[in-house]
């Protein structure tokens, strides 16, 4: 991976699409900074942006047989790499690929596949709250120095997530939803909130499906979905089955 370090940027994600624009057979390429004032989110929101917080975007080839599983192996290799910096870290993957210690969010991926029907590019966005957590009116935020004094190293860290996709791609899928449910926030079991659009589906959080998607058991049994923002109550453990 050749990385592209800046000063400050409004948006890697749009750095890197510009890049993408000028050389289309780009790959295996990222831009990061520690200074990204207009970053992009999940359904058209804007990621708040923060000096000292890094954020980084990487252009990838479309190489998964299950393409639903690219949001679910970013956030499971940011997760590893967050680990390595402190085993100790208390931190879980709320579904499909934010990272959360407790009920508070501490980072975020926005994937987007390039090219119409036939996708060959994929490019992923991570932002991550170093050195302070934005103030949001609706999501509780953490950052990394209020969890740990361990060491922080950009480069180190980016190789790191590189290193552990790159691996968890060659992983089988079963794997992969298995290890995603064993440090999901909330846990499984736990009475959900499913905002997806107007929609709001609620219900008993069930775990993963073979592709990736969210599986709950609302008033109507068993459904699946592929989209949406997860939502729970107090602290987000699972109810006492009798």
């Amino acid at each position: 991976m050749k990385w592209e370090g800046l000063e400050r940027c409004e948006s890697t994600q749009t750095e890197v699409r510009t890049r993408l624009d000028q050389a289309p057979d780009l790959e295996s390429f990222g831009v990061y900074t520690l200074h990204q004032s207009a970053g992009h989110g999940r359904n058209g929101k804007e990621w708040i942006g923060v000096r000292g917080n890094l954020a980084f975007s990487v252009v990838l080839k479309e190489r998964l047989a299950r393409a639903t599983f690219w949001p679910l192996l970013s956030g499971l290799a940011l997760w590893k790499t967050l680990k390595e910096i402190d085993p100790k870290l208390d931190l879980g993957l709320k579904w499909p690929n934010d990272i959360y210690s407790g009920n508070s969010k501490i980072a975020g991926i926005l994937v987007d596949r390039i090219g119409g029907v036939n996708p060959q590019r994929v490019i992923i966005g991570v932002g991550l709250n170093i050195g302070s957590g934005p103030e949001l009116e609706a999501q509780k935020t953490t950052y990394l120095r209020a969890l740990t004094s361990a060491a922080f190293d950009v480069s180190a860290f980016l190789n790191r997530w590189t290193n552990h996709l790159e691996d968890l791609c060659a992983e089988d899928p079963q794997t992969l939803v298995e290890l995603a449910e064993s440090i999901h926030i909330p846990p499984l079991g736990t009475e959900v909130r499913l905002l997806d659009g107007d929609r709001v589906h609620s219900g008993e959080l069930l775990g993963l499906g073979e592709w990736g998607d969210l599986r709950l058991r609302t008033k109507n049994g068993p459904q699946s979905f592929t989209s949406g923002s997860l939502r729970w109550d107090g602290d987000g453990k699972p109810k006492e089955h009798a």
